[in-house]
């Protein structure tokens, strides 16, 4: 079942902390600044929630802070879920953080592309960049959208042919990464190539 928040619940966490005992939810999507705010209010008051599972997250860089850990910790039935994506290319990878909180990085990664997406990382010349150096992160695959609607210009700008891929476009998504020799992609700036592999940067606040 479906549960969908009203107004004054999205204004108020406590009540969101009431709503997720009272309607026993097992999933929830909150981007990073919203769910440490949950967890902040969460400590004070140490609501059980036996029916959660799963916690996505993704808009935002998310950071394992002390108050997220104790909020897992305390709920070692439900799994956090760090997602990447953009309005361009919906979500396109996700990382499934380790059911121990202990065990998590600072700065979470995003996991893995979906099925039929890729990723690459590109220098100015529109070629893949060598391990270490810093490229721009460009998505294909399924997921891409056709265009920008009414903006052909921005289309043109930010939508390309693949020339890696017969027949697949490329979407420019300004995310600058670099290819560590741990071959998981990293991204320094803003959110929104080495060429294509199977790890994406982290999120970017």
């Amino acid at each position: 079942m479906l549960v969908l928040l009203c107004e004054e619940t999205r204004k108020r966490f406590s009540g969101l902390l009431e709503l997720l005992e009272r309607e026993a939810i097992e999933r929830l999507f909150l981007p990073f600044v919203a769910l440490n705010h949950l967890a902040e209010i969460w400590s004070t008051r140490r609501v059980q929630l036996p029916s959660l599972r799963a916690v996505y997250t993704a808009g935002e860089r998310l950071q394992a802070t002390p108050l997220l850990r104790a909020f897992f910790e305390a709920h070692p039935n439900a799994r956090l879920i760090n997602q990447y994506g953009s309005t361009e290319i919906s979500v396109i990878s996700e990382h499934r953080l380790a059911a121990d909180p202990s065990c998590w990085t600072e700065m979470p990664h995003v996991g893995r592309p979906i099925a039929n997406t890729r990723v690459y990382l590109l220098d100015g010349d529109g070629r893949p960049v060598p391990f270490g150096a810093v490229g721009e992160l460009y998505i294909g695959g399924a997921g891409v959208a056709r265009g920008c609607l009414n903006r052909p210009e921005l289309t043109a700008e930010r939508f390309i042919a693949s020339p890696f891929v017969d027949g697949d476009r490329l979407y420019l998504t300004g995310d600058p990464g670099a290819l560590p020799a741990g071959r998981q992609y990293r991204v320094p700036g803003p959110q929104r190539r080495s060429g294509e592999d199977p790890r994406l940067p982290h999120r970017a606040g």
